[in-house]
C-alpha cells in the first residue's frame, strides 16, 4: 500500500501525516451516468484494521513505545499481519486496540485510524449515500 502526505489540523496544529491515497481519490471520481452508482459503492468496505497496521508499519516506534505494546513488537519489528490477526478474539483485538492506541500517540493525539475511517466514510456516503 502506497500513502502519501497530507497535513491535516487538529486543536490548531498543522499535523503532517502519512495517509492512504484513496482519501483524496475518492474525491477526485467521476459521477457515474444518471441512474447509475459509481463503482466505488459497490466496493466492500476496506479492512480498517489492516489499514491501521499498514500505516503502522510505515513509521519508526521507539523503543519505548515498542516495550508498552510487547504483543505487537518482536526483536524491535512490528510482528507481520498474520500474527497480529491470529489467536483468540479477545488476543486480536487487543492487538487492534494496541495499534489504534500508538497511532493515536504517535499522531499527537489524533486518532489517525479513525480519521482515516472517518474520511472514507465520509466521501463514500457523499458519492454513494448512506450503505453502512
Amino acid at each position: 500500500m502506497k500513502l502519501e502526505k497530507r497535513a491535516f489540523r487538529a486543536g490548531g496544529v498543522i499535523m503532517v501525516l502519512m495517509v492512504v491515497p484513496w482519501m483524496t481519490a475518492c474525491a477526485d471520481k467521476p459521477s457515474a451516468p444518471v441512474g447509475e452508482k459509481p463503482a466505488l459503492c459497490s466496493e466492500p468496505w476496506p479492512n480498517f484494521d489492516e489499514w491501521n497496521y499498514n500505516a503502522l508499519a510505515k513509521m519508526t516506534i521507539s523503543p519505548e513505545l515498542q516495550q508498552q505494546y510487547p504483543d505487537l513488537f518482536e526483536n524491535g519489528h512490528l510482528k507481520p499481519w498474520d500474527v497480529i490477526g491470529t489467536g483468540q478474539a479477545y488476543e486480536v483485538n487487543s492487538r487492534y486496540v494496541g495499534i489504534e492506541e500508538l497511532l493515536y500517540k504517535i499522531g499527537g493525539g489524533v486518532s489517525v485510524g479513525q480519521q482515516m475511517y472517518e474520511d472514507y466514510r465520509n466521501n463514500r456516503t457523499r458519492i454513494c449515500g448512506s450503505d453502512h
